[in-house]
């Protein structure tokens, strides 16, 4: 073979790596022990085949052997199958003509090897895919790794983190306590998961869930930290959400509840007025007594007032939210301003455009949630100290087969990106004490489970406006006699006497407020309260009848429609003028009480409820 035998057989046959010599055509010719030990095969045996017809797992092995003739070399990795079946990963080295006609071939088991490769290189990409942030770290606390998350979470790029202290991450008022910790993990132990915040590149705080681990070398020795840290913002918010919602959820029973109680005294207290007027009426008139009447019937109109309340908050807190039935939106719009005026009283005017629009099937409860909402954010979106041009509007109309309702505030608005996500669960611009951030969720949710839609418009300084579409009912609202909140009657002349005097005329059918301070009044009804119907002398010293009509025509026109002028001239240029600019009634002073109270039914009578 033209080489020196007994050197040539010493180092093939006790080398580590698997060595085997083939002739020309791939007939096997030499083995040492670790190409037995490789094939599992004896030394006989394996000298009984062609290279080609050794038990590869991949390939073909004519094609292969031919392919390293003409090359005069192959390297790679391949796979044989011992014949015990198992699979084995060899890395192959073979040199072609070591001797003329002979090729040698090295082979080395790197089974485990490319396995640990493997693992690593799957460990590499869960630590590059996951969401959470792992940061590796040295013994004198520098990051020696840093993923993608993390480079997401803290804004900094892993060019910018390696070798960089990991303290940067830490606000400076918790650095003491990070020391102790790492310590800790470096001597072996353990860090589980605790919430705590870090630092930002931007300088803010993310909230993180922290836990922490030791890193060994191949030969046990503790050389750094490894750290998880998941972002748990949207997840503490949430639970924040949840908590704040229980408890609005815990006073929502408990307001119930309240009202519930307050009914029960309330009832005795209505009862009793309701009789002691009936007695004082058959009595003779007299200073004393009429001063009486008077007390009595402003007492009866603060229990009315106060009952109304209670029944807005037991309808709004009841638990029977499934029950649908007809329902004026203007009335379940009106209940919602009673709940909510205290939020919308002192930053806008509140002006009211009702049309005569159609009854919808629903839940006065959950339309009701909805219509509270809209007036919260409409509320919120409007800053105090401007009452002159600050409004919020409220519009009713029918619309084809749908009824639509429309809250308009004058508040500073939203742009396009903020506008797109405002129906988002829990994406507020307003702080956690505002809101949880899923009123307008649920809102929508509310409507178009009644088959309707809520959609908003809105620019930045325009304001916004939310608009609910709802299907018609094609049923009616049946006018339940005797309903108070149709019967209620306010009477406005700057002579306290004459006041008082129509006010006995209609108290034993009606709940009648009397006033002689006109602009008291005006103040009165544009705070949001209702009447079904005003009467107002023409000619007052400080606003007149005209001039009180028409600050209701521009911001509650449904009160507008419910006005009735007294005058002591009916015929004169300046009532006929009124009466024709508004189409009001005129009654003509003295005025009768069958006059009063037939003039008064008509109005009530006539459709002027909103």
């Amino acid at each position: 073979m033209g080489l020196d035998k007994t050197l040539f057989r010493a180092a093939f046959a006790h080398a580590a790596e698997a060595m085997m010599l083939a002739d020309d055509t791939g007939q096997l010719v030499e083995v040492n022990a670790a190409a037995c030990a490789l094939f599992g095969l004896t030394a006989d045996a394996l000298l009984a085949c062609r290279v080609p017809e050794l038990p590869l797992a991949d390939g073909d092995g004519e094609q292969a052997w031919l392919a390293f003739l003409k090359r005069g070399m192959a390297r790679g990795d391949v796979r044989i199958q011992r014949k015990d079946g198992t699979l084995r990963v060899v890395a192959h080295n073979a040199i072609a003509n070591v001797a003329p006609g002979y090729h040698l071939s090295v082979m080395r088991d790197v089974t485990a090897e490319r396995a640990g490769e493997e693992a690593r290189k799957r460990l590499e990409a869960i630590v590059a895919s996951t969401n959470d942030a792992i940061v590796g770290t040295d013994g004198q606390m520098r990051v020696t790794s840093w993923n993608r998350a993390a480079e997401v979470i803290f804004g900094y790029s892993a060019a910018e983190m390696l070798g960089q202290p990991v303290a940067v991450l830490i606000p400076q008022d918790r650095r003491g306590e990070f020391g102790p910790l790492h310590a800790r993990v470096l001597r072996g132990g353990e860090m589980a998961p605790f919430e705590c915040q870090r630092q930002r590149k931007d300088g803010t705080l993310v909230d993180v869930a922290l836990s922490a681990a030791p890193i060994r070398d191949a030969a046990g020795n503790l050389i750094g930290t490894a750290a998880i840290l998941r972002d748990i913002s949207e997840a503490k918010q949430l639970r924040t959400q949840l908590m704040t919602a229980d408890r609005l959820a815990t006073t929502g029973t408990l307001a119930a509840g309240i009202a519930h109680e307050i009914n029960n005294p309330l009832t005795g207290v209505v009862a009793h007025l309701e009789t002691a007027k009936w007695l004082l009426s058959e009595l003779p008139s007299q200073r004393g007594l009429d001063e009486l009447q008077t007390s009595i019937d402003d007492a009866a109109l603060a229990a009315n007032q106060v009952r109304q309340i209670s029944r807005d908050l037991k309808v709004f807190s009841r638990p029977d939210a499934e029950h649908h039935q007809l329902e004026r939106v203007e009335d379940v719009l009106d209940s919602a301003l009673r709940m909510m005026w205290n939020e919308v009283r002192y930053k806008a005017c509140v002006i009211k455009h009702y049309g005569e629009s159609r009854p919808v099937e629903a839940n006065q409860t959950r339309l009701g949630q909805v219509f509270v909402n809209l007036l919260l954010n409409a509320a919120h979106a409007i800053a105090p100290g401007n009452l002159d041009t600050n409004h919020v509007t409220l519009v009713t109309r029918d619309a084809g087969a749908s009824v639509v309702i429309e809250v308009t505030d004058t508040g500073c608005g939203m742009d396009a990106a903020t506008l797109s996500q405002v129906f988002e669960p829990f994406f507020s611009t307003k702080g956690p004490e505002k809101g949880s951030g899923i009123g307008l969720t649920i809102s929508r949710d509310i409507v178009r489970a009644l088959g309707g839609e809520l959609t908003a418009e809105s620019a930045p300084g325009r304001g916004s406006t939310f608009r609910v579409t709802l299907p018609a009912a094609a049923a009616t609202v049946p006018q339940i006699v005797g309903r108070e909140w149709r019967r209620r009657v306010l009477i406005i002349d700057d002579e306290p006497m004459l006041a008082r005097a129509l006010a006995q005329l209609l108290g034993r059918t009606h709940d009648v407020t009397a006033l002689s301070d006109p602009e008291a009044a005006l103040q009165l009804l544009l705070d949001g309260t209702e009447f079904d119907c005003i009467l107002t002398d023409q000619l007052m010293p400080r606003l007149s009848g005209l001039a009180l009509y028409q600050r209701l025509e521009a911001l509650r026109p449904h009160l507008a429609r419910r006005v009735v002028f007294l005058s002591g001239d009916v015929t004169s240029d300046e009532a006929l003028a009124i009466r024709d600019a508004t189409g009001a009634p005129c009654l003509e002073k003295p005025v009768t009480a069958a006059t009063l109270r037939l003039t008064v039914q008509a109005v009530l009578d006539g459709g002027a409820a909103a």
